[in-house]
Formats: C-alpha cells, structure tokens, sequence
C-alpha cells in the first residue's frame, strides 16, 4: 500500500496512507511528501500505533491534508492545483473540455503529492507531447498563483516563474509576473529621486548647458534639409528592422500573475482559471472599448489566439498614436513655413514703402 509521509519528527514519522489512516512508522531519512510503500505486514503493525501518532502529529497531518494555496495553468487545456502549505498538491483537476480529454493520456493521480513547481512541469512536458506547445511556433502560457498570505503567494509565484522557463523558456524567454501596488510604488518612488539627481546634477553647470545649446543650435542649421532626410530614412530603416524582428520572433510566451482568492472563486464560478480570466480582461482593455467587449466569447479560445489578439490592438493602437503625432507635426512645420512666408513677404513690403 502506498503512503505519504506528512510530517517528521526525530526517529519517527507520520505517513497518510491512501485509505486515509495517519500511522506512525520509523524515520528512514524520509522528506515530507516523499511516498513510500509499505507491506500488509509493516501497515497492520503501525496501524496499531494511529492512536499514538493521531497524537503526535494532529496538528501537522491535519496542515498537510488541508488546502493552502491555488495554481492554474492555462495553455488551452487548463488545469487547477490544490496545495497544502508544504506546497505539496492535493488535487489535480480539469478545468475545460481540452484538458479533460489530455488526462485520458496521462497519469495525473500521479501529480499528487508531489512539488508544485514538479507538478507543472510535468504537465507542460505532456502539453509538448501532445502537441499542445511546439518548438518553433507562437504559444501561450499562464500560470496563476494565490495564497493565504501575500508573501506565500510571492513566493509561490517566483518559483512557478522559474519552473515554466525552465520548460519553455528555451523557446522563447518573454515573461511577466504581475506586481502589486505596493510595488509599483516602490518603483515610482525611486524613479523619481533618480529624477532629482539628475535635475539637481543639470544645475550644477548651467555654463555647460548654454554652451551645449549653442553648439546644437548651430549644428542644426547646418545642412538643415540634409541631415533631416538622412534623419528620416534612418529611422524608417530603424522602425523597419524593429518590425521585422518583432514579426519573426516566434515561440512560447509565458505569463505569471498573483490573483487574490476572490478572483478565483469568481473564475470558479464561471468554469475559467483566474489566469485565463486575466488576460481576457487585458484583451478587453486593449481593444479601446471595453465596456461593449464580449469577455465571454473568448473565455474558451486558447491563450496564444488571445494573446495574439491583444497584440494586434495594441499594435493597432500604436500605428494610431504615430499616424497621429505624424499629423501634428506636418501641421505644425506647414503652419511655421506660413509664418515665416508671411514674414519675408512683410520684409518685402515694408523695403518698397521706404524706397
């Protein structure tokens, strides 16, 4: 019969076997979530010592039995992980259609008991096996990851970061974990003291700066219409390069995101993972009108269909904002050129009235 080892303590060790008695057998250097087998002969014995280990180990069998944390994993098929606080999984589900049908081909009661981090990675391996994620081609990954407290779900969350690279990483290292407020704070608040040095170090020489100014001043007049062309066709070729690169990149995208435990009852509710939740809810966004934006439509499509799509808004929405600043500077220089016109011409008058 196999069982699991849930907690330790010294020479002797508390074991949940699959019936779901706790027993008590001798340490043999075992590590908490490490199974083992044990004969009809050796269970029988210990069996008789439940009482005592009942005793000794309540507290930390019932911690080990008791759910802690939440995973999803999304690629289109999209798995939900229950974990203890030992981040050891409870529970392997399904989540749609897709993933229903991939666990006919794997050994998922096998994910029991072992690491997260394990879990997900042999899940990810069964994903390329099957073809769900293939070397060479554009994909998606999400991970979500939420706990009773918010540095676990740090935790947790960096440590899945890894984990997913190091599966897929290698075709296509491009990950995010989402940060917190408290975070982005910390950030802002450092950007701009970098702000104040930077302005307290202009300061310093203001000589410097008019000098500087000067020196631009005159280079720009320089050739003025020359060095604007080459300006132009160098930047042209420079946006052109960033495209293509960006168009040719190909390979497995990988997003982590801590969620809190509302969002994932709400995503429960709806049959979705939080993660999946997530980047509809981005995509949303992105299409510029996301009050009118059918998220449920997209809730069954597969994380790279929406990731792809949330990409061509934002690239939609950057073409805008060029063709835009495009527009205004050709106003801009058209309405300068007619100032200046209007000047010489007033130049011209006033020389005929004098002579």
């Amino acid at each position: 019969m196999k069982a699991v080892i849930v907690e330790i303590k010294g020479s002797n060790a508390a074991v949940l076997s699959e019936d779901g008695r706790i027993s008590q057998v001798k340490n043999r250097n075992y590590k908490i979530g490490q199974e083992i087998s044990m004969s009809n002969n050796s269970y029988a014995k210990w069996a008789l010592t439940a009482a005592a280990a009942m005793l000794l180990f309540v507290t930390p069998a019932w911690a080990y039995m008791t759910p802690y944390s939440y995973v999803s994993l999304d690629v289109n098929p999209s798995f939900e992980f229950s974990i203890n606080r030992f981040d050891r999984v409870l529970e392997v589900k399904a989540v749609n259609g897709d993933a229903e049908e991939m666990v006919k081909e794997m050994n998922i009661a096998g994910l029991k008991n072992k690491e997260i981090k394990d879990a997900v990675r042999n899940v990810l391996t069964e994903l390329k096996n099957q073809g769900y994620i293939t070397e060479g081609e554009d994909g998606g990954v999400v991970v979500a990851a939420s706990s009773k407290s918010e540095e676990k779900t740090n935790n947790l969350a960096a440590a899945l970061k890894t984990a997913v690279n190091e599966e897929v990483g290698k075709y296509k290292e491009k990950d995010s974990i989402e940060v917190s407020k408290d975070t982005m704070e910390v950030l802002e608040t450092e950007n701009k003291d970098s702000e104040e040095i930077e302005k307290s170090d202009d300061s310093k020489k203001p000589e410097d700066k008019s000098s500087v100014a000067l020196d631009n001043a005159q280079d720009k007049n320089k050739d003025k219409s020359e060095n604007k062309d080459n300006v132009k066709v160098e930047k042209n070729a420079s946006d052109k390069n960033k495209n293509k690169d960006e168009d040719d990149e190909t390979g497995v995208e990988v997003e982590v995101v801590k969620v809190s435990q509302q969002k994932v009852d709400e995503a429960k509710e709806k049959g979705v993972t939080p993660g999946k939740m997530n980047i509809v809810d981005k995509l949303a966004e992105a299409s510029g009108n996301p009050e009118d934006f059918d998220k449920e439509e997209w809730l069954d499509k597969p994380v790279k269909e929406i990731m792809e799509a949330t990409k061509n808004y934002e690239k939609e929405a950057k073409n805008k904002d060029k063709d835009t600043e495009k527009s205004v500077e050709v106003e801009t220089e058209s309405k300068v050129n007619n100032n200046q016109g209007n000047g010489n011409s007033n130049n011209g008058n006033s020389g005929g009235k004098k002579n």
